[in-house]
């Protein structure tokens, strides 16, 4: 009870340092019903439509404020950035606005979260942003994706935490991202794909990999398959330094672990 008492605290306090109207924010996060779309207004003039959810809000702070993602690397003007798991596009948005000479490949398979994701891309005014209705994987195909009550946790990989329902979703490979959009590079990978990050980096070829500059993930740590540590040794295989490799406690699930790990090309 304390500790859900002192994250409600910290949650609040991010509330009023990260937006503008922090007061509907507030009201909104306190209880208040909306049946409308939420406009959250940040202090850096980045706008986000959020749904009649905590759960958009909540991703969205944690993108945003404690910035998970660029803990140790920011991004930087020219950047090529690919978001895989780009949700309602908190991250995108957010490396669009600072790599305005860069571009931004992201992708979200899920359409609700897809159709918010390109609203917020308009509101910005954000042009050097390319979304992409698609799941990333090991190979093009087309395969479920199980819905969760959450709409940041559906999942190809955990039928276990869905709804009963799912649909259908096409699939591409890191490969053909690289290929397809003719990338020589990228300076910075955010994945957060609910278990299918093992799929993403497992399949991509050596040369692929090596054009990559730094990539940071959450990662799912599965009690019968794939473990962080797997995927800490591939990375540091193919030539990357892993900086940090975290398990986030307070996120442990009845299944699986989540973390962060970054890594950073030698």
């Amino acid at each position: 009870m304390i500790k859900n008492s002192v994250n409600k605290l910290g949650q609040i306090v991010s509330i009023f340092k990260l937006f503008k109207n922090w007061h509907l924010i507030m009201r909104f996060f306190l209880g208040a019903n909306s049946k409308d779309k939420i406009k959250c207004v940040l202090r850096n003039d980045l706008v986000f439509g959020i749904r009649n959810n905590k759960v958009d809000l909540v991703v969205l702070m944690e993108c945003l404020l404690p910035k998970s993602y660029t803990n140790y690397k920011k991004i930087n003007q020219e950047d090529i950035v690919i978001d895989i798991g780009a949700n309602i596009g908190a991250f995108s948005v957010y490396s669009g606005s600072i790599a305005k000479k860069g571009k931004i490949y992201c992708f979200e398979p899920e359409k609700e979260n897809f159709n918010l994701l390109k609203e917020n891309i308009k509101l910005n005014g954000l042009s050097n942003i390319k979304a992409f209705n698609l799941a990333v994987g090991s190979k093009e195909e087309i395969n479920q994706l199980f819905l969760s009550e959450s709409s940041s946790e559906h999942s190809v990989c955990f039928p276990a935490k869905a709804t009963g329902k799912s649909v259908s979703v096409n699939f591409i490979s890191l490969e053909k991202i690289f290929n397809d959009n003719c990338l020589s590079y990228c300076d910075f990978m955010k994945i957060d794909c609910e278990g299918c990050e093992y799929d993403v980096l497992f399949s991509a070829p050596k040369k692929i990999l090596e054009k990559i500059k730094y990539i940071a993930l959450e990662f799912h740590d599965f009690k019968e398959s794939y473990r962080y540590l797997e995927l800490k040794e591939h990375l540091e295989k193919n030539g990357f330094k892993v900086i940090l490799s975290l398990h986030k406690e307070l996120y442990v699930k009845p299944f699986y672990k989540l973390g962060i790990i970054y890594a950073e090309r030698k």
